[in-house]
C-alpha cells in the first residue's frame, strides 16, 4: 500500500494547508475534495449521490468499503470540522434532528447493517493521537470511532442525557478529541495493515481493532466481528462490476445506503 500511503498522506496535506488557510472553509467542501482525489486512484469506485432522498435519517456522509477476494469490511462516516471553542465542537457532535441525536444514529444504523461507525475530524493537526508511530503532524484529516466519543473515554452520551444547562455547558476540547483519533492516512500507512498474516481487509480491521478495541463491545453477534462480512452488499458488487456506474444505481439503492455517497476499495487483485 505504499504509493496509496504516499497518496493519502499529501492529500491529507492539502486538507491541512486549505484548513490553515481558510479557517472557514466547511466540512461539505473538504469531504468533496477529499472523496473527488480518493476516488482518482485507478481501484477505487465512488458515487455522490445529486440529492437527499426524502427519509434519509442517518446523515451519514458515506458508506466505505473495502472489499478483497475474501472478506469486505464496511465504515459508515461521519464527519466534522472541529473548532477551536469547546462548546462549539460538543454542539456540533450533538447534531440532533427530528430522528434523534446524529451520533446515536450513525451508531445504531452502522451496528444495524454491521458497519463500523467511525468520524472523520477535519483539523489542522499539530496534536497528539494515538498513532504509535507519532504521525499526524501537517495532516488534515483524522478518524476515531463513535463508540470512542459517545462511550468511552470521551463518555459524550451522557451529557445528551442532562437537562438543558448540563448541555450548554457541556465542551469537547479538539485535544480530546484528537487523543482518541488516528490520522486519516495510517488506514494506508500503519505497519499492521502491511501485515502478511492476514488478508488486505482483515489486515485494515486488526489494525482498527488494535487502536479502537471498544469495537469488539458493541457488536450485534458476538461470533461475527463488526464491519466485516464474508461477502460486499449487493449495491456494492454492482459498483465493482461495473465499468460505468449504471443510470440506475441512485434510484435502486441510495435509500438503502442512507448516506450521501460511497467509496469502495477494491483490493481483489492485491
Amino acid at each position: 500500500m505504499m504509493p496509496v500511503c504516499r497518496y493519502v498522506a499529501r492529500l491529507s496535506y492539502h486538507l491541512y494547508q486549505w484548513e490553515l488557510q481558510q479557517p472557514n472553509v466547511g466540512e461539505e467542501s473538504l469531504t468533496d475534495f477529499l472523496l473527488w482525489q480518493i476516488s482518482q486512484l485507478p481501484f477505487v469506485k465512488y458515487r455522490k449521490f445529486s440529492k437527499r432522498e426524502e427519509g434519509q435519517q442517518t446523515g451519514a456522509d458515506w458508506e466505505w468499503w473495502f472489499v478483497d477476494r475474501y472478506h469486505a469490511l464496511g465504515l459508515r462516516v461521519q464527519a466534522k470540522r472541529l473548532r477551536q471553542n469547546g462548546k462549539e465542537n460538543f454542539r456540533l457532535l450533538a447534531h440532533k434532528t427530528r430522528h434523534g441525536y446524529q451520533i446515536e444514529m450513525l451508531i445504531n444504523s452502522s451496528k444495524k447493517k454491521n458497519l463500523l461507525p467511525f468520524y472523520v475530524f477535519y483539523w489542522p493537526g499539530t496534536m497528539k493521537v494515538r498513532c504509535r508511530l507519532n504521525r499526524g503532524r501537517e495532516e488534515g484529516a483524522f478518524l476515531t470511532t463513535a463508540f470512542d466519543i459517545c462511550y468511552s473515554p470521551v463518555r459524550m452520551c451522557d451529557f445528551l442525557r442532562g437537562n438543558a444547562r448540563q448541555k450548554e455547558q457541556a465542551s469537547l476540547n479538539s485535544g480530546d478529541l484528537l487523543s482518541i483519533s488516528n490520522p486519516l492516512s495510517c488506514l494506508f500507512c500503519c505497519p499492521a495493515v502491511e501485515a502478511r498474516l492476514y488478508t488486505p481487509t482483515t489486515a485494515l480491521f486488526e489494525f482498527i481493532r488494535m487502536y479502537w478495541p471498544i469495537i469488539d463491545d458493541y457488536r450485534e453477534n458476538p461470533d461475527q466481528p463488526l464491519g466485516l462480512h464474508e461477502r460486499p452488499p449487493r449495491y456494492i458488487q454492482v459498483l465493482l462490476d461495473s465499468e460505468r456506474i449504471p443510470d440506475w444505481f441512485d434510484s435502486e439503492y441510495q435509500r438503502i445506503i442512507d448516506a450521501k455517497a460511497v467509496l469502495v476499495y477494491d483490493m481483489r487483485e492485491w
